[in-house]
């Protein structure tokens, strides 16, 4: 799920004028709202949940905030995804929490405004038993991996449709200038896709 203009209101104040118990600084509850739930985050990593907690698009309004004000007023955009609806409720739990404790704690107010949400969704497990063991057969290993990143594929298995993805590694992600897959990896995934086309049984043809 997504937030695009969420907004924290505290009371905008003189930096030098307005001593540490009297700010109620949008900008550090803020921050703190970032820290705590990197926090959550990382305890949910320890378990063993694979998710992804994104902030961006932070911006207080330049005209009234010139590096000497206390921050009365800031937006962030805010992104959530893992690989299970029950992870998505808990996180969802845990951020309205934190956003009350950290409002109450530091005189501000948190609105998360209007958001966005998707479904977490599956692969096909027999599918992707079968592009495990057709890895096997071909000498590969084989590392199953989550995907956080949005692709038809996730479009393909909500509608009904046997689906699974083979990952080809890059030194430096994709969509970027400096992306680095060797033709020797993609060789191999092009290899294991079309073995898995001639072999009976197959969801996709079937």
């Amino acid at each position: 799920f997504r937030y695009t203009a969420a907004r924290v209101t505290g009371i905008w104040a003189h930096s030098g004028a307005t001593p540490h118990g009297y700010r109620q600084d949008a900008a550090l509850a803020t921050a703190d709202l970032m820290m705590r739930l990197q926090g959550w985050w990382d305890a949910r990593e320890a378990e063993g949940e694979a998710m992804t907690v994104t902030f961006g698009c932070l911006t207080t309004d330049p005209a009234l905030h010139g590096g000497s004000r206390v921050a009365g007023d800031l937006t962030f955009a805010l992104d959530i995804r893992a690989g299970s609806q029950a992870m998505l409720d808990r996180a969802s739990v845990a951020l309205d929490r934190l956003a009350a404790d950290i409002a109450h704690e530091r005189g501000v107010t948190i609105e998360l405004g209007s958001r966005m949400d998707w479904d977490a969704v599956a692969c096909d497990g027999a599918l992707l038993e079968r592009m495990a063991g057709m890895a096997s057969t071909l000498g590969l290993p084989c590392l199953r991996l989550p995907s956080g990143a949005g692709h038809d594929a996730a479009a393909l298995a909500a509608a009904g449709i046997p689906t699974g993805m083979i990952f080809v590694r890059n030194a430096n992600g994709s969509h970027n200038p400096d992306e680095a897959m060797e033709e020797a990896d993609l060789y191999t995934a092009v290899k294991l896709l079309a073995r898995l086309a001639e072999t009976p049984c197959n969801p996709l043809r079937d």
